[in-house]
């Protein structure tokens, strides 16, 4: 089923050429490659890399769209369970397009050839008339006349042979359509003195029938009111569950101006140098603006994400260079640009590991904050070192209280889209760790 909804998008592409639907076969292809994996299908590994060809090839990068359909090819080599001529001549066809998009003419002939004996296996005409329209190309780029000739008078031919047919075949169905009209006009006089006889009966069963429609219709009505009112009362809790989202997210930007700005205050009285001043200064300027833009949205993407929460890290870094240092590790199978999370959840649980967890330190603190996929669902976490000399229970509440905004907007999240969002903290020999889990979810997805 993916790789119908692969090639729909591939069609899309090459009649409209948006970007968003040539992305979209990658992005699927590799979702086919994975689940073909643990599925140990054949036909769908197949299947996935002679999908992925196709955008490195749009994009002009024939080298890369070329290993993608050796591996297809090796693949069927490799497994004896495929037999089908079809798949062979397809990874044929696309070697060619590319070959001839790249002027590898000879390497594009080499293939043409291979066309032509899985078409004459094949015994349809089509598919024969398509690999003699594929010589004729390749030999005409190649300037042999002679070959250029035979082989287009050979697609004519063919052509004009199927053509022929198709016109005698509509000659035959008009032929049957009339004969059938013939038998249904005399048919229709046989259907009308029937009627006559029997309209007597007709005019008792339409009595019967109009009380039959009016118990329906009546039924139908108190039905649709119910719907209505059904509608309208889920309409109203959808309503109460935005507007607790947006009140939810509006906790947010009080608690962290404020601790923004003692940070940024720290830093003023800290620095003496106007000019590094006054490019810390910017630095503050633009992740305020971050901020604010994204507190029009409830979902921003991983990448957006990140750019806010690596500004505010380096804010607090300018307090003191040496007391931390952190990673962010994003998996491959993540496309950070299209993955979208609640904004600015991760903000609330980081400040808390600088603020609590490295406050004895001078040196040596260590955040790493991981984005892993697990099947349909991202998981988000952020461990530390710090130390919080506080006993386990004290730690608890204490992160608890800067991760009780996100527990609440999860909360909200999981009744509204009746997914799975939640937050699990572990306490460990050094520091903390603080799980997230939460749907994938893509760019076309909206939450407003």
């Amino acid at each position: 089923r993916l790789s119908f909804i692969a090639d729909t998008y591939n069609n899309y592409y090459s009649l409209k050429k948006h970007d968003k639907y040539k992305d979209s076969v990658y992005t699927i292809s590799k979702e086919i490659l994975s689940l073909s994996k643990n599925l140990k299908y054949d036909y769908g590994l197949f299947r996935s890399y002679e999908l992925m060809h196709n955008k490195p090839f749009y994009e002009g990068n024939y080298v890369q769209s070329l290993k993608y359909l050796d591996s297809a090819f090796s693949f069927i080599k490799e497994h004896k369970s495929f037999t089908n001529i079809q798949s062979k001549a397809t990874i044929y066809r696309k070697r060619h397009e590319i070959f001839l998009s790249s002027k590898q003419l000879k390497n594009a002939l080499i293939c043409t050839d291979s066309i032509l004996k899985f078409a004459e296996q094949s015994n349809q005409e089509y598919t024969l008339l398509s690999a003699y329209k594929r010589k004729f190309e390749t030999y005409k780029a190649l300037k042999d006349d002679k070959n250029s000739l035979l082989f287009f008078e050979k697609f004519t031919k063919l052509k004009d042979s199927i053509y022929g047919k198709e016109k005698l075949a509509i000659v035959t169905e008009l032929e049957e359509k009339y004969n059938k009209v013939k038998n249904e006009k005399k048919i229709e006089k046989l259907s009308q003195e029937k009627k006559i006889l029997f309209q007597n009966k007709t005019i008792d069963s339409l009595k019967i029938n109009l009380l039959m429609v009016g118990v329906i219709l009546t039924v139908s009505l108190i039905l649709i009111v119910i719907i209505l009112f059904r509608q309208k009362a889920l309409k109203q809790i959808q309503l109460q569950n935005d507007l607790e989202l947006k009140l939810n997210r509006s906790r947010i930007n009080p608690h962290f101006f404020f601790n923004s700005l003692t940070a940024f205050q720290a830093i003023l009285i800290k620095e003496e140098n106007k000019k590094k001043l006054l490019l810390n200064f910017a630095t503050f300027s633009k992740f305020m603006r971050q901020i604010l833009e994204s507190s029009y949205t409830d979902f921003i993407s991983i990448e957006k994400e990140i750019k806010i929460l690596e500004n505010y890290i380096r804010l607090q870094l300018l307090r003191n260079e040496q007391k931390f240092s952190y990673n962010i590790i994003i998996s491959d199978e993540i496309y950070s640009e299209d993955t979208l999370i609640p904004a600015m959840i991760l903000q609330p649980l980081v400040e808390n590991a600088i603020e609590h967890g490295f406050k004895t330190y001078h040196e040596n603190g260590k955040l790493d904050i991981k984005f892993t996929q697990h099947g349909e669902n991202l998981e988000i976490q952020i461990i530390d070192n710090g130390i919080y000399l506080l006993n386990e229970e004290k730690q608890k509440e204490n992160t608890s209280r800067s991760g009780q905004i996100t527990k609440d907007r999860f909360e909200l999240l999981s009744k509204k889209f009746q997914k799975e969002f939640s937050l699990k903290l572990d306490i460990l020999s050094e520091g903390t760790k603080v799980t997230l889990k939460l749907p994938i979810i893509h760019e076309n997805f909206s939450s407003r």
